[in-house]
């Protein structure tokens, strides 16, 4: 049995520490903010718990499932129909099945057909490094065409991307088409997503339980400062105050964080850290009288709109569950500098309120119950040419400390199952060690 400690409550950190307590280690975790998640972490709003950044799960989420059965939660697991839509040439299009695709008039014929066999490419691909180092934009236009880029992909590499888009990995669309592909029905006309009653937060809780009925302990609102080398022994010092030894360490923090919580690994390891980007997010939820739309995920194909993208959760989750009130997500993903981090929510709303007029012409002020602004400053990496080869290991120089985060998710997509898959293969190694002494 190892005395293990685990740095960052998100999911990475949360599944490793009940699979490690599980295992009869001594797990201590420690989470810096007021609440689990991590990058799915719950506010309150409609008087009901909801993440501060949308999220979901997909039929083939192995993972997450697996974490969720083994949690005792799968009573919890709720799976609707999302609809998805392009904003684009002023009007909103279905977005979603083969049959969208054929009225999406956008695109000429011609386009909708090579997009559609692109799709159908990427869906049976097996070999996605001989993408790495080919951008989408060059990818696209090669294989589909220079309109069927700018329509649909572009405005979907600046949001996720920022002023970075051009220099996108065209394995990025493998990570995002090619899993995907496998949690819709035959032919790819239906697709269902899944949430859990009570939001991800009963599952987070439900982990820190877990951990500590076998015996861990679980610490929020805990900034771990420094973990240094005393005598081949790990000690963590907290803000609050704590300072103990460990034989094991697990490090689940963005990337900038190691370096401050670790100063002491070698230089030359650091700067390998440094080279990963990321970029933050700032999410308005508006709570409101009435729907704005009948589509769940809402992709902008318009840069005069100021915003990324439209979620409205009670297209997925009905409004019964947010006291009858409509849920909205407008998001973006920007550099950490961004003014808008610093807008408080009416303002950084009063400065969205004419895109979103733009986009649901019977939208007004009056119409809103309650505005919330969340963000983080670390929200998802740059995917960059020949990312694969500088992906760093989950071992570090070390030995006893680890590292999980979502730089290492790749190039499957960012979300919480592909988390859970990188702190497990951490997991992995740390158990190893602790059987052989290597």
């Amino acid at each position: 049995m190892s005395k293990i400690a685990i740095v960052g409550g998100g999911i990475a950190g949360l599944s490793a520490g009940f699979r490690l307590a599980k295992e009869g280690n001594e797990v201590y975790l420690w989470e810096a903010g007021r609440k689990l998640g991590g990058l799915a972490t719950t506010i309150k709003i409609a008087g009901t718990l909801l993440e501060g950044a949308y999220h979901h799960i997909f039929k083939n989420d192995f993972w997450i499932m697996d974490t969720i059965k083994k949690a005792g939660l799968m009573d919890k697991l709720i799976w609707r129909p999302t609809p998805m839509g392009f904003f684009s040439k002023g009007k909103i299009w279905h977005f979603g099945t083969p049959i969208d695709l054929i009225k999406y008039k956008p695109l000429s014929f011609k386009d909708r057909i090579k997009f559609g066999l692109s799709i159908l490419y990427f869906q049976r691909l097996k070999n996605w490094r001989k993408l790495e180092d080919v951008t989408v934009k060059e990818w696209v236009e090669k294989y589909c065409s220079s309109n069927v880029y700018e329509e649909i992909w572009k405005p979907l590499l600046r949001l996720k991307f920022g002023n970075y888009y051009q220099n996108i990995s065209a394995a990025w669309l493998w990570g995002r088409i090619n899993p995907r592909s496998k949690s819709r029905s035959k032919g790819g006309f239906k697709e269902e997503l899944g949430y859990m009653k009570g939001s991800f937060q009963v599952l987070f809780d439900k982990l820190a339980e877990k951990i500590e009925s076998y015996g861990g302990k679980v610490f929020i609102k805990s900034p771990v400062r420094k973990v240094e080398m005393v005598k081949n022994k790990y000690r963590i010092v907290t803000a609050t105050g704590i300072e103990e030894n460990f034989d094991q360490v697990l490090l689940t923090v963005p990337s900038p964080l190691i370096q401050k919580i670790v100063p002491d690994l070698p230089e030359n390891y650091l700067k390998e850290w440094k080279k990963f980007k990321y970029l933050g997010a700032i999410c308005l939820i508006l709570a409101l009288k009435k729907p704005l739309s009948d589509i769940y995920w809402l992709n902008i194909s318009d840069n005069k709109i100021n915003f990324g993208g439209v979620i409205e959760q009670t297209n997925f989750i009905p409004p019964e569950n947010y006291n009858n009130l409509n849920i909205v997500y407008f998001f973006n993903y920007l550099k950490g500098g961004h003014p808008y981090f610093k807008l408080k929510p009416d303002e950084l709303l009063n400065e969205y309120i004419p895109s979103i007029k733009k986009i649901f012409p019977h939208f007004n002020k009056d119409l809103i119950v309650e505005i919330k602004k969340f963000m983080v400053r670390f929200a998802t990496p740059v995917y960059f040419l020949g990312y694969s080869r500088v992906k760093m290991p989950n071992h570090t120089p070390w030995r006893g400390l680890y590292i999980a985060n979502i730089t290492q998710i790749y190039p499957e997509d960012r979300n919480m199952s592909n988390a859970i898959a990188v702190a497990h293969k951490a997991v992995d190694l740390m158990l190893k060690e602790s059987s052989t002494g290597k």
